[in-house]
């Protein structure tokens, strides 16, 4: 509403300067979720909601979206604004929704999931993790998915032994699936290695080295 003209100048350039400091290469993540291509210089792609809302519902969540406009909404910021451009930017904000994202207790994962040796990995393993300290190598052995549920306990095991170890070694030989939140928490592992190649990950299946692949962490977890 205040930029005006230079409204799509200022995003991208945004985008460009968060996508440096990511884990990730966000374009090449985001790509799968745009639809067409953008005409010309400053013009945006059209963000394609459903293939989003899609792959949250396909990986176990339900997805509520909450209207942000309320009749009573008011910024500090339409202190240093003009009357129309007030008007403008909450014409803008009720387009805006906020998206609630919560586990979905009725999810199944069909996935068949094959292991190196293309034998089909149990996908109702269910979960547990393992882990010793033993001349500053932390070994971990996961078993069963890693996900918003189960990624906490990882982290736990994580956390009891953060600053005490020089290397890490990780075993996901019984791992057929790590979402967001399981990958967060190998990266926080990886990152607290001051020598990133003592960071060592083991019997990586072939669907969880595809999601690495798919998200740009395989740069970091396979060697």
């Amino acid at each position: 509403a205040v930029a005006g003209d230079r409204a799509n100048e200022m995003l991208a350039a945004s985008s460009r300067g968060f996508s440096g400091q990511s884990d990730m290469n966000l374009h090449k993540n985001a790509a799968a979720y745009f639809s067409g291509k953008s005409k010309g210089k400053g013009e945006s792609q059209k963000i394609d909601y459903e293939k989003i809302e899609a792959s949250y519902i396909n990986d176990g969540f339900l997805c509520e979206k909450i209207p942000y406009y309320r009749e009573d909404f008011a910024l500090h910021l339409y202190d240093s604004m003009t009357s129309e451009e007030i008007e403008k930017l909450q014409e803008n904000i009720k387009h805006v929704n906020i998206w609630k994202i919560t586990v979905n207790p009725e999810y199944k994962d069909e996935t068949n999931t094959d292991s190196p040796s293309c034998e089909p990995m149990d996908t109702s393993l269910p979960f547990a993790v393992t882990s010793d300290l033993n001349e500053g190598i932390f070994t971990v052995r996961i078993q069963g998915r890693v996900d918003t549920i189960t990624a906490p306990e990882l982290l736990k095991k994580y956390k009891e032994t953060e600053g005490k170890f020089t290397e890490i070694k990780i075993d996901v030989s019984r791992m057929p699936y790590v979402s967001s939140a399981g990958l967060r928490v190998f990266m926080m592992m990886y990152k607290s290695l001051p020598d990133k190649d003592k960071f060592e990950m083991t019997g990586i299946s072939k669907d969880v080295r595809e999601i690495f692949e798919t998200t740009g962490f395989d740069e970091f977890f396979i060697h």
